[in-house]
């Protein structure tokens, strides 16, 4: 992706979401043990709440995600986040 396209989404998400901030996560390898890290340390610390994020998940274009594993993948990490 590059920066101008970035942008794009930054100000459509922003504009959608009525938010003037963001926390992104991942980068090109979404779903690395990095990003696992980070969603984990998100949720230990009440950063991101999981309903929102689910919530947020169910959004996402259907046809481009695969919006089951990427929710199984964030409950895992909540799990993780309360062992």
């Amino acid at each position: 992706m590059q920066r101008s396209e970035l942008a794009h989404v930054l100000r459509a998400s922003s504009a959608i979401a009525h938010e003037t901030s963001f926390v992104l996560i991942g980068v090109q390898a979404a779903g690395s043990q990095k990003d696992a890290d980070y969603v984990r340390v998100l949720l230990q610390h009440n950063l991101v709440n999981l309903d929102v994020l689910i919530e947020r998940i169910g959004l996402l274009d259907a046809a481009k995600n695969n919006l089951t594993h990427i929710t199984q993948w964030t409950q895992r990490r909540a799990q993780e986040a309360t062992a």
